[in-house]
Formats: structure tokens, C-alpha cells, sequence
């Protein structure tokens, strides 16, 4: 096997199609096991999430490890509101339908879980589970053949060498004003070309802290506001007409995510860019999304769409309608490296979103931390994802190993 491993390391970029499916087909590697991880880090400060519906105490993250024969582990994570039963979900549902699989074979292992999952596979948690097991084959596969992942995904643009990709900072959670001005005035320090902020207080209170924030930032700064699905249509178009003086850049969720008739109405009645799909699944969900005209900005997040194997087929789906695709990131490192990959090759890409909230699994969990610089964030370019978590750190936020 290790001398198997070393011909697709050597092979490289060279290997033409024909010779890289020879390959594959060499591969021997079985799965031994998966499991999923809790972790949780408790914050100094709770956060207040938008429409007060919401405070977050700590931070928590579901990580997946999916092991084989060769010593090799790959890693991932899930994006969930419900980490008790995605860890069910990865341990006892997908783990046996997976052991003694190929890992390498990324997409058909994808389709033995969708469909294995049946009805209740077509969004939600499950999905989520899925997510979390295809981002760590992905790393898996790296990891073999020596590669980052961004140069293993499909795509038609696809990089010699990414660029340092353009970031936003996200953050704006509900405070009191001056705590807020004082936060994003922060950011923009920091260099951040733009800022998003949350929305859904009530129209009067969001106005008056849209333009407040405008007011301290300047003209010169891009602002997103993000509503997290507090508003009806009515009043989403409310706040933005309210607001259209203050130059928003866009509009996030202003609406439930099922509703798809009051998303187009909101960006047809308003001049400002909307954006969303956070909460949304597969290629299926955003074919409707994106195809009913709802968004001019997909917001797809890799750890609960379907992971990496479906966030490309999402990314063509939204190029082919000229929306734009601007990932949806709120997670640990894990979940942030995969990201990464993702966006450095997803052609219709725009600007990233980089959570500024405090997070100790975004900036603890890894032996080398991702930043930004100069409103800019890099692409990992080591094998697989390109991280390595640190043993410590995880074990000391690791609430239960499943």
C-alpha cells in the first residue's frame, strides 16, 4: 500500500485522466472506522445572536475522523444546531453503511449515504452528518496523494496557485451600540475592506443602528447586514428601503429560508443585493433557490449542504444563473480550511466570510491559525485540508468521542 501511495504522489499534476484512473484503481484502502467528535469552548464574553433569539455561552463544533487500514485519518466537520444526534447520525447510521469501503471513492460513497438515508436524508441533520464524513474523505484523499484539496476538486477554473482570497469580517452580533461601533470600528482597523453586521431587532432599532454604523465607518467601507430570518417580506422591505440611503452592499436572510416567493419578492421591491441559503441543502434545495431568482448571493455552507462533493455542484449551479457565491462560514478551523478549498475553485466565488467572533475552536484548534491580512484571507496548500489540530487543545475541549 505505501508504495502505491508514493506512485499518486509522484504522479502530481502530470498524470493525464486515463493514468490517474489506473491509479485509482490500485488503491486498496478500506474504512476501519468513523467517528464524531463534540467539542465545546466556553466564551468569556456571551455572544447575542440577532433578533435576541439566540446567546451563545460557547462555541461548539462536531468534528468527523474517518480512519483506515493505513493509519491514515481524515477529518471534518458538520454544521449543526443539534450536535447530539449528528453524533448518532455519523456513529450509528453512516459509520456501519462505510466500513469497509474504498475512502477514495469520494462520489459514489457520497450516493450510498443520500439515498441510504432515504426520506430522512433529504435535508436537516442527516445531511448535515453527510457533510461532515464527505469533508474528511476529501482530506483522506489528499492526504494519499500528497495534495491540497482545492487541486482535487472538479472544477472548469480551477487555479495554478490561489490567490489570497478577498474576506469580509462578520461579526455585529447585538450588543449595545457603542459596543457594537466599537467592534466593527475594530475590524476595519484590522483592514477589512467590509463588515457585515446583524439585523432584526424591530425596523426603528435596525435603522438607527445601520446608520449609526454607517456614519462611524465611512463611505469607503462595504456593509452587509444579516437578518438571520427575522423578518417577514413586508418587513424586510420595509428596513431596506429604510435604509437604502446608507449604501447596504447586501441583504442576508431576510426571510425564512423556505420562503422562497418571499425572498424574490423582497429582491425585486429592493435595489440592494440579497443574499442567502446558509440553511438550505444539496443541489436539489438551491437549484430552487437560485433558479426562482430568490438571491443575487449564494451563501452555501459547506459543512451542512452536502459537503465538499455537493458545495461544487452548488458553485456551477449558481455561475450558470451569474449569482455570485460567497460561503457561508461560522465553525471551527476544520470547517474553515474546507471553505477555503472550496471558494478558491468556485467560479462565480466573491468574497469570503470570516468570522470575528470570539471562537476558540476557529483560532486554538489548529497548530498554525488561518488570518486575514489585509482584508485577505489564504488558501491552506498543505495535504488534505492543510491543517493539524493540536492534541491538547482537543482534548481539552472535547466533550464526548463517539
Amino acid at each position: 500500500m505505501v508504495a502505491l501511495i508514493r506512485r499518486r504522489q509522484a504522479c502530481g499534476n502530470g498524470c493525464g485522466g486515463e493514468a490517474q484512473r489506473a491509479n485509482d484503481q490500485l488503491i486498496t484502502m478500506r474504512i476501519t472506522d468513523v467517528r464524531a467528535l463534540w467539542l465545546s469552548a466556553p466564551l468569556e464574553q456571551p455572544i447575542g445572536g440577532s433578533s435576541r433569539k439566540k446567546t451563545w455561552f460557547n462555541r461548539q463544533a462536531v468534528l468527523v475522523e474517518v480512519h483506515t487500514d493505513e493509519d491514515l485519518v481524515g477529518i471534518g466537520e458538520v454544521f449543526t444546531t443539534v450536535p447530539e444526534v449528528a453524533l448518532v447520525a455519523v456513529s450509528k447510521f453512516y459509520q456501519p453503511l462505510l466500513l469497509g469501503e474504498n475512502p477514495l471513492d469520494i462520489e459514489r460513497l457520497w450516493e450510498k449515504m443520500y439515498f441510504g438515508a432515504g426520506y430522512s436524508g433529504v435535508k436537516g441533520v442527516m445531511i448535515e452528518a453527510l457533510s461532515g464524513i464527505d469533508i474528511a474523505l476529501w482530506d483522506l484523499r489528499g492526504k494519499v496523494e500528497n495534495r491540497p484539496v482545492w487541486q482535487l476538486l472538479p472544477s472548469s477554473s480551477r487555479p495554478l496557485s490561489p490567490a489570497p482570497l478577498p474576506a469580509y469580517a462578520a461579526g455585529g452580533f447585538w450588543a449595545p451600540l457603542a459596543d457594537t461601533l466599537a467592534e466593527i470600528t475594530g475590524y476595519v482597523a484590522h483592514g477589512f475592506a467590509s463588515v457585515k453586521m446583524k439585523v432584526g431587532l424591530g425596523i426603528e432599532e435596525d435603522g438607527q443602528r445601520i446608520a449609526a454604523v454607517r456614519q462611524t465607518i465611512g463611505n469607503d467601507v462595504k456593509l452587509m447586514i444579516d437578518a438571520n430570518c427575522g423578518y417577514t417580506a413586508d418587513q424586510a422591505i420595509a428596513l431596506g428601503k429604510r435604509v437604502e440611503e446608507h449604501n447596504v452592499y447586501w441583504f442576508e436572510e431576510p426571510v425564512l429560508v423556505e420562503d422562497w416567493d418571499g425572498y424574490k419578492k423582497v429582491r425585486e421591491s429592493l435595489s440592494m443585493k440579497i443574499a442567502g441559503g446558509e440553511g438550505e441543502y444539496t443541489r436539489w434545495g438551491f437549484r430552487e433557490l437560485i433558479g426562482r431568482g430568490c438571491v443575487d448571493i449564494a451563501q452555501p455552507d459547506v459543512m451542512r449542504c452536502g459537503g465538499l462533493t455537493e458545495s461544487v455542484k452548488i458553485a456551477q449551479i449558481a455561475a450558470q444563473h451569474n449569482v455570485a457565491y460567497a460561503p457561508h462560514v461560522f465553525c471551527s478551523i476544520v470547517g474553515l480550511a474546507a471553505s477555503l478549498h472550496l471558494a478558491a475553485v468556485a467560479p462565480s466565488f466573491e468574497i469570503f466570510e470570516f468570522d470575528m467572533t470570539p471562537n476558540p475552536l476557529r483560532t486554538h484548534l489548529a497548530k498554525t491559525p488561518i488570518e486575514v491580512k489585509d482584508s485577505r484571507v489564504s488558501v491552506p496548500n498543505g495535504a488534505g485540508l492543510g491543517i493539524e489540530l493540536d492534541d491538547d487543545a482537543l482534548a481539552r475541549y472535547m466533550v464526548v468521542r463517539a
